[in-house]
């Protein structure tokens, strides 16, 4: 997806915020977690906000406890001029089709 966001909108690094969301019983070992998607992401851990740590009723430890790194999140600063240039490629591609549609009816 960031891949998409620089290829297409020119997205700079930069304007990635990137953050985990995590269950809570991880706490301990959230730099570990953060790191590992730091590499995977190639983005540095200053640019992370804070993890989000989820409640869970469950208490079990899993044999991979040690494999789970939660979910991968971002967000792009000042991402509303992006938004509307999709949201105008999303209704060109609706009126477009509905045309196709109108030329195949009649």
């Amino acid at each position: 997806m960031m891949d998409w966001f620089r290829t297409i909108w020119d997205i700079e690094t930069k304007r990635f915020r990137p953050w985990v969301g995590i269950n809570q019983i991880h706490k301990k070992r959230i730099k570990k977690v953060e790191k590992y998607w730091s590499k995977l992401a190639n983005l540095p851990l200053k640019q992370f906000a804070l993890p989000v740590f989820y409640k869970a009723k469950n208490k079990k430890i899993y044999e991979n406890f040690q494999q789970h790194y939660g979910t991968f999140n971002i967000e792009i600063k000042r991402p509303s001029e992006i938004k509307h240039q999709i949201q105008g490629l999303i209704q060109g591609i609706i009126n477009g089709r509905s045309g196709l549609v109108s030329e195949i009816a009649s």
